[in-house]
């Protein structure tokens, strides 16, 4: 039978209701086999696929490891706000650097399947799914951080590819998709073996980098331990010996090149001998030009304070 169309407060309800549902199946141990299914049922949520509860659960009972045993037994609000609905506050989409800011960062490899959502975005796919979930194996409470803290950011690598130098090995080039992303709601335990669990999150940006770091950063990073686990990159205050002050230059690049594409820096942290050089290079009017294109294009989404 055709099932009748919801009123606006009715449709919230029903939103909010499969979503509860959507979370307990996404923190099963076997859900990554069934993960294409899944997810094309939460599009189809947000695409107003679903006029009633009924058809959106006959498509999850299409899923062979699923039965109705599954969701019956949790307990659902429907009367409160969900991550979904207030992910669009301006508050969400757009972060800001500090000299006090911490940058957490997740190597996105041994689960890339679970992080569909985001790799078909990363491939330029849109869909109206307004948030993404992000599973990591190790260090929740940085990624709870990541959540509260206001000096915090936090960002995923795919597809991360690594060159050591030939002529200095202390140095390796960086090569990977980045996204930048907020961090909402609650953290969800997961069941899957090697998973912690996963928290929602809100993508601010998305770029590629193709950058030089240090090899002792890069193996703290990508290379040292599993993947999924979330790494913090944070500067030493009041650095005076040498060897401090560079490493704090070295992990203030490469938060900065991660924040903001090179052709996007209005005014970077410092004045270090690449960025001069890259400036000469562009022979000054660069700030100017730069400037001038904003005027007619929509507001950058990276604020970077001094």
């Amino acid at each position: 039978m055709k099932e009748k169309s919801v009123s606006i407060n009715n449709k919230i309800e029903l939103i909010r209701r499969c979503v509860q549902i959507l979370d307990t199946i996404y923190s099963r141990n076997d859900c990554e086999e069934y993960i294409t299914a899944l997810y094309t049922i939460e599009k189809n949520l947000f695409d107003d696929a679903y006029q009633g509860f009924e058809t959106f659960e006959n498509d999850l009972l299409k899923i062979p490891q699923l039965s109705r045993t599954n969701w019956n037994g949790i307990l659902i609000n429907t009367k409160k706000k969900i991550v979904e609905e207030y992910c669009h506050l301006p508050m969400y989409s757009s972060i800001q650097v500090r000299k006090k800011s911490v940058m957490y960062i997740i190597n996105v490899k041994s689960f890339k399947r679970l992080h569909l959502s985001l790799v078909e975005k990363i491939e330029g796919n849109e869909s109206r799914t307004p948030i993404h979930r992000i599973y990591i194996s190790k260090n929740k409470l940085f990624l709870i951080d990541a959540k509260d803290n206001v000096d915090a950011i936090l960002s995923l690598f795919f597809n991360v590819k690594i060159q050591i130098h030939h002529d200095n090995p202390n140095f390796c080039n960086v090569e990977a998709n980045v996204v930048v992303a907020h961090p909402l709601g609650n953290f969800h335990d997961s069941k899957h073996a090697g998973l912690e669990g996963f928290i929602k999150a809100k993508v601010i940006m998305i770029h590629k980098i193709n950058t030089v770091t240090s090899t002792k950063l890069t193996k703290e990073l990508f290379v040292d331990g599993q993947s999924e686990v979330v790494r913090k990159v944070i500067t030493k205050p009041n650095a005076v010996n040498l060897e401090d002050v560079k490493e704090n230059e070295v992990k203030w690049q490469f938060i900065y090149t991660i924040v903001s594409s090179r052709n996007e820096i209005i005014e970077s942290y410092n004045d270090t001998t690449d960025n001069i050089a890259f400036l000469e290079d562009k022979k000054q009017p660069f700030f100017k030009d730069y400037t001038q294109q904003q005027r007619h294009n929509q507001p950058t989404n990276t604020s970077i304070a001094r």
